[in-house]
């Protein structure tokens, strides 16, 4: 039992505690006076970040508002204090609306010696140099100043700042990092894990003293006009989880062999660069890869079968190489892809065997190969697909019932293959985009596609569907529309010519409509390109024709 006396002494030490706590966090005044006056330099402008918080979903709103004098600043919004000292060691006013200039004489480089953590990304500087007074911060562990805000020359003062933990200078479109600078961060940042550096201009030769940096973990070099050989050994560096260096045209490079299955890679983005060779076998041993993206280099040879061991991928782009040969059956084994690109390549053979494993897929385009045969009859559990793209191969036969009842699907592409039959109804609302053009499909298009109040673009040329148009008035949201060398026949509906204030593309050449060109055709439209010729107009839309020319800003038809 606790008797009433020792309650009472727990009662006093409580007591004591909290009003010590609190007489910690109490914010000295010359802190406060500094953060006042630092607030004075801007003003708030909620496009400050040109939309960025919110597109990422991260809370966008005046952090400084609730900076009031009278009150204790390490109270404030984005302010944090040492709960010993009530020195302020974090400052993150990210996203926070910021509309000034960071000026060299501005308090905050002058009376916060123990920042630690300093984040003002995402507002606007009005594209002011960095100040070499940043180097002030020498206990510095975090610096954050990314997002459209700075240009100029990086100082090499940064450099100096050999705490950081964490540097992000990205999205700051006209910084330079000029010789020697980029040499310099890396040789004194010794201790830093996470360094992006995405869209400043470099524009010099990868530096092999990245090796040194054995703490990284995230290094994101993306569209730095980087030069010459990149050193595949980074990628074994012990602790790199994310590796991102897309964009850099100049950049040469391949896949290194990757001896063991320990590396923690997770992200790997080689996009856009000159980077070549074939995928070694070993690849199989990145256990923990999450996301490879190689799309748009020179890789060449076929795809090891090693990949399907990789099953925590979950989204894998290959597109725009020189990949050869079979796409192999083990891609079935990865079971949590959402993303699966290998569009043009000139992958052959079958159309492949996904299986039914791959039932998180929302995007799948294998498009532009020389994939051949009929589609698969049986592929079940596909609810996420939005993204079906199989376009410029050599398919041949029907168009299996699974795809028509893809609830999801947005993006639908079959075009330019040897496929036959009739086209069933789709049981998704969501389509936007539905290409069949350039096969051999025949009989009436299903009437509930126009119906759909979001198609934006309708493209069956070259086909021979047949039938009227009346439906059409429904596709309000349509912008290109392309129905030519077809067997559609009737009136064009007058919707067509006032209906969508979006329809900039039509071409319904080489069919069979009859009678006259609707009068709305030439009073209110956005044609862009409009094609009706070979068709069995009466003799009377001689003078539409000429009307249409000169009230449009549309191509003559040919």
């Amino acid at each position: 039992m606790v008797s009433n006396n020792q309650l009472f002494h727990l009662f006093l030490f409580l007591c004591f505690f909290q009003i010590t706590c609190l007489h910690a966090q109490l914010c000295t005044q010359e802190q406060t006076s500094a953060l006042l006056q630092f607030k004075q330099q801007f003003s708030f402008n909620n496009d400050a970040d040109y939309g960025y918080c919110d597109s990422v979903g991260i809370l966008s709103y005046p952090k400084m508002e609730s900076w009031k004098e009278g009150s204790d600043c390490c109270s404030w919004d984005g302010v944090e204090c040492d709960n010993k000292t009530s020195q302020v060691i974090g400052l993150d006013l990210s996203c926070s609306w910021l509309n000034g200039t960071i000026h060299p004489n501005s308090t905050i480089f002058h009376y916060f010696p123990h920042l630690q953590s300093l984040n003002l990304a995402f507002n606007y500087f009005g594209m002011s140099p960095i100040s070499s007074e940043f180097s002030r911060f020498t206990r510095l562990t975090h610096l954050n100043l990314s997002g459209f805000s700075f240009s100029g020359k990086v100082p090499i003062e940064v450099s100096f700042l050999s705490k950081l933990v964490s540097l992000d200078l990205s999205n700051n479109y006209d910084l330079r990092l000029e010789e020697p600078g980029f040499e310099l961060l890396v040789q004194n940042l010794t201790k830093v894990r996470e360094l992006n550096l995405c869209s400043v201009n470099i524009s010099s030769v990868v530096s092999n003293s990245l090796l040194n940096l054995t703490s990284l973990t995230h290094l994101d070099l993306s569209s730095c006009g980087l030069l010459g050989k990149f050193p595949d050994e980074i990628l074994h560096l012990p602790h790199l989880n994310k590796l991102i260096i897309w964009d850099n045209l100049a950049l040469t490079g391949y896949f290194p062999e990757f001896i063991n299955s320990s590396s923690p890679l997770q992200y790997l983005d080689l996009s856009v660069t000159n980077f070549s060779g074939e995928l070694p076998d070993s690849i199989g041993n990145l256990k923990s890869l999450k996301m490879l993206d190689a799309s748009y280099c020179k890789f060449y040879g076929s795809i090891p079968t090693s990949l399907g061991n990789l099953t925590e991928m979950t989204d894998l782009d290959i597109g725009y190489n020189n990949f050869t040969g079979m796409l192999p059956s083990s891609l079935s084994n990865l079971g949590n892809l959402v993303l699966l690109r290998v569009d043009s390549n000139s992958f052959s053979g079958p159309f492949p065997s996904l299986g039914a494993n791959l039932t998180k897929l929302v995007e799948l385009d294998l498009s532009n190969n020389q994939l051949r045969g009929p589609l698969p009859s049986q592929i079940i559990g596909l609810p996420n697909l939005t993204w079906l793209s199989l376009g410029d191969n050599l398919i041949n036969g029907t168009i299996p019932s699974w795809v028509f009842s893809l609830p999801a699907l947005d993006y639908f592409n079959l075009s330019n293959n040897k496929l036959t039959g009739h086209v069933k109804e789709f049981k998704s609302t969501h389509l936007t985009v539905v290409d069949l053009s350039n096969n051999n499909l025949h009989g009436r298009f299903p009437s509930s596609t126009f119906k759909l109040v979001n198609l934006s673009s309708l493209l069956l040329s070259s086909n021979n569907f047949n039938g009227e148009l009346d439906m059409l008035c429904h596709a309000i949201s349509l912008q290109i529309l392309v129905l030519s060398s077809n067997s559609f026949n009737g009136s064009i509906p007058q919707c067509l010519g006032n209906f969508s204030i979006y329809l900039s593309v039509l071409d319904l050449q080489k069919n069979n409509f009859s009678d006259i060109i609707p009068d709305t055709f030439v009073k209110e439209n956005s044609f862009e390109t409009i094609n009706l010729d070979s068709n069995g107009f009466e003799g009377a839309n001689t003078k539409i024709f000429r009307e249409l020319q000169n009230a449009t800003s549309a191509r003559p038809w040919t």
